[in-house]
């Protein structure tokens, strides 16, 4: 692996920029990956499973970064629900937080709000089932601006 590619790959950024975003198949089986066509382009997010410490991780991937998030639910009563994004990684599991420039945060913030907004917490292969009612999401997470 020369340096540029080793950079990217501990930092969190991807390979690109890329001109085809390709979703993350080598991360989560195929039907747990979602695409979601926002206003600055494409990206793909998959709920890939978890461990005890980190119940709930998902990937994300965009035409610049290639992350892992680890969020939660909290439950208010037994319908509605927030989600807090509480942790990234550059690699599953383990590694630094991801390095994102200032300008693409609010972006990728949007694209994780409409990943939750649409699909199922806990099976991402599913549409959110209409009885469960997502109310917020909040970020308590630590990534490096750049």
């Amino acid at each position: 692996m020369n340096d540029d590619a080793e950079k990217r790959r501990t930092s969190g950024e991807a390979e690109g920029p890329f001109t085809s975003v390709q979703p993350p198949t080598d991360d989560a089986s195929s039907k747990y990956i979602v695409s979601i066509d926002g206003p600055e382009g494409r990206c793909f997010i998959a709920w890939i499973g978890g461990m005890p410490e980190r119940e709930h991780a998902f990937v994300y991937r965009d035409k610049d970064y290639h992350f892992y998030f680890y969020a939660q639910s909290r439950w208010d009563g037994k319908t509605t629900y927030d989600v807090d994004v509480e942790n990234a990684t550059v690699s599953k599991f383990t590694g630094p937080h991801p390095r994102i420039r200032a300008q693409d945060f609010a972006r990728i913030e949007r694209n994780i709000k409409a990943f939750f907004e649409e699909r199922w917490f806990m099976n991402s292969s599913k549409v959110r089932p209409p009885e469960e009612i997502f109310r917020n999401l909040s970020f308590s997470w630590k990534v490096r601006l750049v």
